[in-house]
This record gives C-alpha cells, sequence and structure tokens, in this order.
C-alpha cells in the first residue's frame, strides 16, 4: 500500500521520467562495446524501440498527470506526452544520422518508437476512468 501512494506522487513520476529519459538518450547516441541489447532476429531491435518509447510515454504521461502545477485535462495532457515523445524519438534518430559515426538514422526506428507510443495512448484512453479513480484517491 506505501508503494501504491509513492506512485501518487508527482516528485517520484518527475525523478523516474528524467531518469528514463536521461538513460534513453545515452542508449541511443553511446557507442556500446559489448551491447546488453543486441537482438539477432531481422529488425529485432524494433522490439527494444516499441518497449523504451512505450515506457518513455508512460512515465512522462504519469509525471504530467499527477503533477499539482499542470491544470490541463486528462486527453490534453495525453496529447501532449505523445506529441512531445514522438519529437523526441525523431530527434533522437536525427542526431543518431548526424552527430555519431557508428548509428544511423533509420525511419523504421521511427515508427517503432511512434507505434510504442501510440500503443500507450491507446491502453491510457482505454483505462482512462481507472486512472482518474486512482489519482481521485490521492487526495
Amino acid at each position: 500500500m506505501r508503494i501504491k501512494s509513492l506512485l501518487g506522487h508527482s516528485i517520484i513520476w518527475l525523478a523516474v521520467a528524467s531518469s528514463f529519459t536521461i538513460l534513453l538518450t545515452a542508449a541511443s547516441l553511446y557507442k556500446f562495446i559489448l551491447s546488453p541489447f543486441d537482438v539477432d532476429l531481422d529488425n529485432g531491435d524494433k522490439v527494444l524501440h516499441f518497449v523504451a518509447y512505450a515506457i518513455l510515454a508512460l512515465v512522462w504521461f504519469f509525471c504530467a498527470f499527477f503533477s499539482t502545477k499542470i491544470k490541463y485535462t486528462y486527453t490534453k495532457i495525453l496529447a501532449l506526452v505523445a506529441i512531445f515523445c514522438a519529437f523526441y524519438g525523431v530527434l533522437m534518430e536525427v542526431a543518431q544520422g548526424f552527430l555519431t559515426t557508428y548509428r544511423t538514422m533509420d525511419y523504421k526506428d521511427a515508427l517503432a518508437n511512434t507505434s510504442g507510443i501510440v500503443f500507450v495512448v491507446i491502453i491510457l484512453i482505454i483505462s482512462k476512468q481507472s486512472v482518474l479513480k486512482w489519482k481521485n484517491s490521492k487526495r
């Protein structure tokens, strides 16, 4: 019960979202000698892109949703977070193409990123009443 209570605080979500964004940026731009993310399937890394950006969208949504300073509606928060995360995903792909010599820009990665974001948006739309109930139980 204590963990559930902690998850209702925006500062926790801000720390998680910021940390995950920094980690994702490093994973996107850093050259790994031995990558823990090697996947042997053709385009198998797209699953990692999908999951990473789904998590990114989810943590940023809860960060904004539980913020006491943001007074937007559920739907507007969801839309803004989706746009922010999609922009960030495209920015990371462009950065890989122009700022590194060991990574390439790939439209399939951007598509996988966006697919993960859209998946979370759909899940959050479907579970809107449950999420609102959870937030109202924190007051």
